[in-house]
């Protein structure tokens, strides 16, 4: 059990975002650092869209970011890190009551044991008490991770990089929800039959489907095309009512914290990407609320 909730530890912050539907239609420049002034602001605070998964390798070739990072001082992120996350997930992540082959019956839990060994090199029944949901991401993050997508150097995932840094450098880390918020979001707003689905859904793609979305999601990150990432998402299987309680109610109870923060502070806020895109986004809301809020480098 111990060497199962550190695989699930290791995907957690597998970007939510990724499997979501963007909400609005605002077009923004390529840009994943965006830089916040005006209003009541002593000094500038910083956005940065993350795609979890990656590491820090890849921030590095984002122009200004290290410049904003160093005059931070504090580091915002989705929730603190730190060596207390596996008992903080578990009760999230874990059925209550039965196992998963019993939710899904021997048919398609079967489906589930041969797609997981052949895409993603596990096994069903280790996964065998664990919500839907949380296999579903393991299975996802497994499978980007096997198809190599993601190798971009041996750092940290990115998140976990900032947060490391920062506390390295002795600046202050903030989260924007704790660990059981966003875990009972991520793993209880939706019914385990609907988790079932959304699961088997997934398994039905097959390998060579969910390898192209993968690779085109990685390009849309690289190239910092926030709108490619929100138009790939527009198509997705959660529905209206699952993207708003993963993207957009965190997104308005985010601004306001970083509204409370933002005037005596230099924020560095590291979020998953689609956080910044849509009506609902980091950038708009801040936008709306009288901030002037701007790329601080384009890719094109």
């Amino acid at each position: 059990m111990k060497q199962l909730f550190a695989l699930i530890c290791s995907v957690f912050f597998f970007s939510n975002g990724a499997v979501v539907k963007a909400s609005g239609t605002d077009t923004l420049a390529h840009a994943l650092l965006w830089k916040v002034t005006g209003k009541n602001l002593q000094k500038p605070s910083y956005l940065f869209g993350t795609y979890h998964l990656m590491t820090n390798e890849f921030s590095k070739t984002v122009k200004g970011l290290n410049k904003a990072f160093k005059k931070s001082n504090i580091v915002v992120g989705e929730i603190v890190m730190n060596s207390e996350l596996s008992s903080q997930l578990m009760p999230y992540m874990v059925l209550k009551n039965g196992t998963l082959d019993s939710l899904l019956g021997k048919e398609r839990f079967d489906s589930l044991d041969k797609a997981l060994k052949s895409r993603a090199g596990l096994s069903a029944m280790i996964l065998n008490k664990l919500k839907p949901t949380a296999v579903y991401t393991i299975f996802v993050t497994t499978e980007l991770k096997k198809s190599g997508l993601l190798e971009s150097g041996n750092g940290s995932p990115m998140d976990v990089y900032f947060q490391d840094h920062a506390r390295e450098k002795k600046k202050e880390v903030k989260g924007l929800e704790t660990v059981e918020e966003q875990a009972a979001i991520l793993f209880g707003t939706t019914s385990l039959e609907r988790q079932c689905d959304l699961l088997m859904d997934y398994v039905r793609k097959g390998g060579a489907e969910s390898h192209e979305q993968n690779k085109k999601m990685k390009e849309c990150y690289t190239a910092q095309n926030l709108n490619c990432l929100s138009g790939m998402m527009s198509s997705s299987e959660f529905s209206d009512a699952e993207t708003t309680d993963l993207l957009d109610k965190r997104n308005n109870a985010w601004v306001p914290q970083l509204e409370k923060w933002m005037p005596d502070n230099s924020l560095f806020v590291a979020v998953g990407a689609l956080h910044l895109t849509g009506e609902t986004g980091l950038i708009t809301q801040l936008r709306k609320r009288g901030y002037t809020v701007e790329p601080v480098s384009t890719t094109r």
